[in-house]
């Protein structure tokens, strides 16, 4: 390795909840001593920003505790911690370490066992897979057993059949429905198990792209939705999103015309949310007003539907957002730049990164950051996507920051050699194929 990463036991910290190849190559270089109590921490607690959307990084976890020389004393605590912990997301994570620790330590093992039987989650796959994996068919058939069990005794139960799935895949389709099928025979909550899934999995109808933009316009025709406004119904904005984006343009036009004499603050509001997808019909000085009042929501709505417009009014407006003093407004130039980025622009982007230490507020503005990036793809952005990289609580981020500047030559040779180490596969996938 040609760079060395001496962190500082809280840099460190944060580079492992990150899952930055930098911790990595730390405890490959350093070793453990300085470090431990920060990575039994993350071995304990899911450190993913969005764990459900993100790569779940415990074989990377395990990569990096080979390193030391104190497995025993890493896996003998996460073996401890999988029965009592009680948070969904770390559980899922203890499940995932306990899996691979198995394979060496047969108390993991009875420890999946154990947590699996307490059945304390309504989501059905945790200890599912690492049951399935370990022991089989035999595995199968006892995890298959107890959310049949459940299914009966529970009114309220349902499984989806993502586990049977995990089966096909892992034992084959053909052998896996020749062996649940002889065990229903003979044991009823394996059949109870089999009849609800199959109740599940009923074929959906095919369609294409036209039909189901039709489909939608019949569900949220024009009067449906304008009723919606009136009535302040629904608190988030997917309903109106949807139609937005797929309404034919006489109807966008009747709702335009409807928000420009709104004054009511909530139907303002889902006004602006039925354009968060699509561009409004004229760019008037109303939308303006919204974008620059007071009211934290009307702006921020404001905002998301001037994103979708390019002209020099909505730059202008970007500009003057990254001069105010309020933090929140700065945030929002980025977005208003996907669009209508100009030459020289970076500076005014780059101006407010110090003043933005909220994990969310970072999270917003670095994927605006990859937006403006993919669209624009000028060199004067390095500075600003390497702050990203730094900055982004987020791995799906970071892979699309990476994927980014290696499209273009831009990745520093530091970046380089960590990202063969990141806790994301397709990151040290790039990273490696780039080297």
């Amino acid at each position: 390795m040609k760079t060395e990463f001496n962190l500082k036991p809280e840099e460190f910290h944060e580079a492992l909840q990150k899952g930055l190849g930098r911790a990595y190559l730390y405890v490959n270089k350093y070793g453990d001593s300085q470090v431990r109590d920060s990575i039994l921490y993350y071995c304990l607690h899911n450190p993913s920003y969005d764990a459900q959307c993100e790569e779940e990084r415990a074989e990377w976890l395990i990569s990096l505790i080979d390193l030391t020389e104190n497995q025993d004393f890493y896996f003998s605590r996460i073996i401890d911690a999988l029965i009592p912990s009680t948070d969904f997301w770390d559980t899922y994570q203890l499940f995932n370490l306990c899996g691979i620790i198995a394979k060496r330590n047969l108390q993991a093992k009875t420890v999946i066992y154990q947590k699996f039987d307490s059945q304390e989650f309504n989501e059905t796959f945790l200890g599912c897979y690492q049951i399935i994996d370990l022991d089989g068919f035999t595995g199968l058939r006892y995890v298959i057993q107890r959310l049949g069990k459940r299914l009966t005794e529970e009114e309220d139960y349902w499984d989806d059949g993502d586990v049977l799935d995990y089966a096909y895949e892992k034992l084959g389709k053909v052998q896996v429905n020749d062996y649940l099928q002889t065990a229903s025979t003979t044991d009823r909550y394996i059949s109870r198990y089999l009849e609800q899934v199959k109740n599940h999995n009923t074929e959906k109808p095919s369609f294409n792209k036209e039909s189901y933009i039709e489909r939608v316009r019949k569900k949220y025709p024009l009067e449906g939705v304008l009723s919606n406004v009136e009535n302040n119904k629904y608190n988030s904005a997917y309903t109106y999103m949807v139609f937005g984006k797929y309404a034919v343009e006489s109807d966008l036009e009747i709702v335009f015309e409807k928000f420009l004499n709104e004054t009511r603050k909530e139907q303002i509001v889902r006004y602006l949310w039925i354009f968060r997808k699509r561009e409004v019909p004229r760019l008037e000085v109303f939308v303006f007003q919204l974008a620059m009042s007071e009211d934290p929501d009307i702006r921020s709505d404001a905002v998301e539907a001037l994103k979708n417009c390019q002209h020099n009014s909505i730059r202008n407006l970007a500009i003057d957002f990254t001069k105010n003093q309020d933090n929140e407004i700065a945030i929002l130039s980025v977005k208003l730049l996907i669009k209508n980025y100009q030459s020289g622009d970076n500076k005014f982007i780059e101006s407010i990164f110090p003043r933005i230490k909220d994990e969310d507020n970072k999270h917003f503005i670095c994927m605006d950051l990859i937006k403006i990036f993919e669209r624009h793809a000028v060199d004067e952005l390095l500075t600003s996507l390497l702050w990203a990289y730094e900055n982004t609580p987020c791995t799906h981020c970071r892979a699309k920051i990476v994927k980014a500047l290696i499209d273009r030559s831009l990745i520093p040779q530091r970046l380089v050699d960590e990202c063969q180490f990141d806790c994301v596969q397709n990151v040290r996938h790039l990273a490696r194929e780039y080297a």
